[in-house]
């Protein structure tokens, strides 16, 4: 099994501030909640607490489209291996694509594309894995090099420790072309995209790589001239994929040195062979320093932006409704205040006996026992789909927070939030209420005559509260104290 790809969040936990309340229920459903009946539940949260009226309205304006959601199923070829039942409940959640690694155990020996000899039954193992996504309704998938084979590391080593040598780079790459010729050789389609290295900035103690901005804009450009040259120019390239957003500005933010993307601006993508290599953007979100600087330098550059990975390792200790909480105030933020269009979480499924820990969606050895984000996840990704787009809200409570303002740019969350969808005829808002009062928030600019909400608090996954009636596109909606509100218009 892979080491998990999110401990960097322990080393910056003084520096990142993670933004969750606290909640009373730890619990971790084995099956979708019952839902409580509506006024029973109501009467449970709300008791001795006065509600909070505010307004909210819909953009009319429609910011980037949703272009997919994804998840990393789940570390090796034989992480499923007689579990169905897991494996569909993990395609069940709606994904389009998902998330594989180049395992650095797919090399053998070789310096060129030619002479480069692969582990064949290890490689067929992964492609097994893809082909098993794409069966269960998953159209695409994307990879990411977590480390470079050992020998051709500075340390010998796969752990993050070490850093690509020089005298192997060209290695490397024909390496990586000779795992992408291999997959299209065997009739698999191509990676949508690929980044060269996970965390490039972090000095993992799991498989992990350090690059220094200068290699890693180099080797990029040398992948992408070779994998052009051999017939893949469909797969996209994508990065740099931080830990964070900020080192995409700032390499030192001591010395203001600039980052994997060339500093302000991303002033490298000036640079026609870099701003060619460049397919799109890739982060994970476990800080979120430079968020206005990394605005504007997207706006300077646009391509397609993907958050590539999200987990809650911040909050391990924290109860399930917490965690689930502060997961969708992070979507919000990274669809609002950095405009991605993919988004993924991080690990799908881990075998264990235990509940799910923060890092991941489902446990079990054969039966699922899942999370409560699990439920939470389904319902937005099965009900907002590609093609629908983001839409911004304001609010007259300044409690909620609907975009940057003047958050921590390094914690930044968002309570709500909107999708339209393509025929512009109906409306998803995203609400959260971190506080002990429950709300009435008056939306307008709602399409659709009706809705229903559903519901994720201590006593419910997602479940239907029952409907509103929507008038000249407004509505007031109730959203329970500590809780989570999806509501979707028809």
């Amino acid at each position: 099994m892979v080491p998990p790809a999110r401990l960097v969040v322990l080393s910056l936990a003084a520096t990142f501030v993670a933004f969750a309340s606290a909640c009373s229920s730890a619990d971790s459903a084995t099956s979708p909640k019952s839902a409580t009946p509506l006024g029973r539940g109501l009467t449970a949260d709300a008791s001795g607490t006065t509600t909070i009226y505010s307004t909210a309205a819909v953009s009319a304006s429609p910011s980037q489209l949703v272009k997919g959601w994804g998840v990393y199923p789940g570390g090796g070829t034989g992480v499923f291996w007689n579990k169905p039942a897991i494996e569909n409940a993990i395609y069940a959640l709606g994904v389009t694509f998902v998330r594989e690694r180049v395992d650095p155990a797919l090399y053998i020996s070789g310096s060129t594309v030619a002479n480069t000899v692969l582990n064949q039954a290890l490689l067929n193992g992964y492609i097994a894995k893809l082909k098993s996504a794409k069966a269960h309704g998953v159209s695409s998938y994307i990879m990411s090099v977590w480390s470079p084979p050992a020998s051709m590391k500075t340390n010998n080593s796969t752990t993050g420790a070490g850093y690509l040598r020089t005298d192997k780079e060209a290695a490397f790459v024909a390496f990586l072309t000779k795992v992408m010729l291999s997959i299209k050789a065997s009739g698999l389609q191509l990676p949508a995209m690929l980044s060269i290295q996970n965390e490039p900035e972090y000095t993992a103690k799991y498989d992990g790589c350090k690059y220094t901005p200068a290699v890693w804009q180099q080797v990029l450009q040398d992948v992408r001239g070779a994998f052009d040259y051999n017939g893949l120019s469909s797969i996209g390239l994508f990065g740099p994929e931080n830990g964070t957003y900020g080192a995409s500005i700032y390499y030192d933010y001591t010395t203001n040195s600039p980052g994997y993307l060339g500093g302000p601006g991303f002033a490298s993508l000036n640079n026609s062979s870099m701003n060619h290599a460049v397919g799109g953007y890739a982060h994970h979100m476990y800080g979120e320093c430079n968020i206005f600087l990394m605005q504007d330098a997207m706006s300077a550059h646009p391509k397609d932006a993907w958050l590539t990975e999200f987990s809650e390792l911040e909050l391990e200790s924290n109860s399930e409704l917490t965690k689930t909480i502060d997961m969708f105030r992070a979507i919000g933020a990274a669809m609002v205040i950095v405009p991605h269009s993919y988004w993924a979480w991080w690990n799908g499924y881990a075998t264990s006996s235990s509940a799910p820990d923060g890092q991941t969606l489902v446990t079990g050895t054969s039966t699922p026992i899942y999370s409560k984000r699990y439920w939470g996840l389904k319902k937005l990704f099965t009900t907002v789909r590609p093609g629908w787009t983001v839409r911004t809200m304001i609010s007259s409570d300044p409690s909620l927070q609907v975009g940057g303002g003047s958050q921590d740019q390094c914690a930044a969350r968002v309570d709500l939030m909107a999708f339209e969808n393509g025929q512009w005829n109906q409306t998803v808002v995203l609400m959260v209420n971190t506080s002990s009062n429950p709300r009435s928030i008056y939306v307008t600019g709602l399409k659709g005559t009706a809705g229903t909400r559903y519901l994720t608090n201590a006593w419910n996954d997602m479940q239907s509260q029952g409907t509103f009636t929507v008038g000249n596109g407004k509505a007031s909606i109730i959203v329970p104290p500590q809780s989570v509100v999806l509501a979707v218009t028809n």
